[in-house]
């Protein structure tokens, strides 16, 4: 519907909506706005949360997909182009990173480093956030989708299965897998998803209609 959506937390009803654009995608809250990545549109669009309004407009280009708060900016992942880019929301200036894989898409931060899945390649990557490049490779086989920072490590959510893998994030090296089911890879299909709170990881599962909830490993 190229909306985004308020949604009061107690209640479940909407409070408000606002169209952002063709294929609404990721969406954080930063710098006192939130912000939505129109995928289809290419852009990334800023909007005032108490007024459901949007203020800004940032050409990304099409096929753009997540997008995070970072130190000094936002961080989009560009699935098509295989990039990384960093918006200065004051200036509206975009910081493209050369092409790092192929299909970028979970981010996270962590001791500095901003943490990148890239699901068709297979691969977790580290990357500098100032310069955009890599710092680190982690093989991650079963297509990488989701990624937090818990615990003093990087925890990534495997679509086939799915899998929950953790990461050594100093070694730079897995220290865990976990496979929850046997269930397939979603070939871009759809997306899964992963929360952790109080050393449990919350987990959807697409393919079979559940969310799975995980102890981390200690």
């Amino acid at each position: 519907d190229k909306k985004l959506v308020r949604v009061d937390p107690a209640t479940s009803a909407v409070t408000g909506s606002v169209e952002v654009g063709r294929g609404p995608e990721g969406v954080t809250v930063a710098y006192g706005s939130v912000w939505v990545v129109a995928q289809d549109s290419g852009q990334l669009v800023r909007v005032d949360p108490q007024r459901m309004a949007v203020t800004d407009r940032v050409d990304i280009g099409v096929t753009a997909r997540l997008v995070i708060p970072g130190p000094d900016g936002l961080y989009v992942a560009h699935y098509g182009s295989g990039a990384i880019l960093r918006v200065d929301p004051a200036t509206k200036a975009v910081t493209r990173s050369a092409t790092l894989c192929s299909g970028p898409q979970g981010m996270a931060f962590h001791a500095g480093l901003l943490w990148v899945t890239c699901t068709p390649d297979d691969l977790v990557l580290a990357l500098d956030p100032a310069t955009l490049t890599i710092r680190h490779r982690v093989p991650v086989p079963g297509s990488p989708d989701s990624v937090v920072a818990a615990d003093g490590r990087v925890v990534v959510l495997a679509e086939q299965g799915p899998t929950l893998v953790v990461i050594d994030p100093a070694a730079a090296s897995v220290t865990s897998r976990a496979p929850l089911s046997d269930a397939a890879a979603l070939d871009d299909e759809a997306n899964l998803d992963l929360v952790v709170a109080g050393g449990t990881a919350w987990v959807s599962s697409h393919r079979q209609a559940r969310v799975y909830a995980v102890p981390l490993p200690r």
